[in-house]
């Protein structure tokens, strides 16, 4: 579990990485017209912008992620429409998961990370609640956690800011605009069929796709770039 491989990281001093920047530093949004169905790229409106040309250059980054990402990962774009209709309370997704593997790109540059030590072992518990609220359709949708969820296991894990095995990318303009530049290479890259690979073998723990869709083309992403990917899926819901 989760909470193992934490406590094997801290006895063992090996680096774990938090790699997800905060939603208003997400450069990429995808969008869905509830009317025509059609899947297009955007800027993120919560965005906090540091140039006059930002919203340029991240619709650019955004239509890089829907065409060389998302589209190939669901094996074309109308079933990607399906999947987003059925899938996504707010017809919308800033790609996360992409986001992230764009920052396993950038481990080795200690300026992009802040570093944290786990105060006591993790451990597992099983009291977490899943706030939800809309009568909406994936509630509905085979695989989705239902409103109100409860019993809900999570990891329990208090870290403190020392020198210690965890990394958390930091949170600033400059670690993000780093993201963006490597991504935009690897995706382009992508598109001309020439990408190089990264990495030997990539481990993905995955859970079931149960609240958004950024999984799959994260792992198309990753599987592109290594020779070769195990995939373990480490959570879904009861049957």
């Amino acid at each position: 579990s989760l909470a193992q491989i934490f406590n094997f990281s801290q006895a063992n001093s090996v680096p774990f990485y938090f790699a997800c920047p905060p939603r208003n530093l997400r450069p990429a949004y995808i969008r869905q017209n509830k009317n025509t169905r059609k899947v297009y790229a955007d800027s993120n409106p919560e965005l906090i912008s540091q140039e006059n040309n930002q919203e340029d250059k991240n619709l650019r980054l955004s239509n890089l992620i829907l065409k060389n990402a998302f589209i190939p990962a669901f094996k074309g774009a109308d079933n990607l429409e399906s999947i987003m209709e059925k899938t996504l309370e707010y017809g919308a997704t800033y790609g996360a998961d992409v986001l992230t593997v764009g920052c396993a790109i950038i481990l080795d540059n200690p300026s992009c990370w802040q570093r944290f030590g786990l105060d006591t072992p993790a451990i597992v518990s099983d009291n977490g609640v899943f706030h939800r609220t809309p009568d909406y359709k994936p509630a509905k949708v085979t695989g989705v956690i239902p409103p109100n969820s409860t019993e809900i296991s999570y990891v329990d894990a208090h870290f403190s800011n020392v020198q210690g095995s965890f990394r958390s990318f930091a949170d600033d303009g400059a670690s993000i605009g780093k993201v963006k530049e490597k991504i935009t290479t690897v995706l382009n890259k992508l598109h001309l069929k020439g990408e190089e690979k990264l990495w030997g073998t990539s481990t993905i723990f995955h859970d079931a796709g149960l609240n958004d869709i950024d999984d799959e083309p994260a792992i198309y992403l990753i599987r592109s770039l290594s020779h070769t990917i195990v995939k373990i899926k480490n959570y879904s819901l009861p049957k």
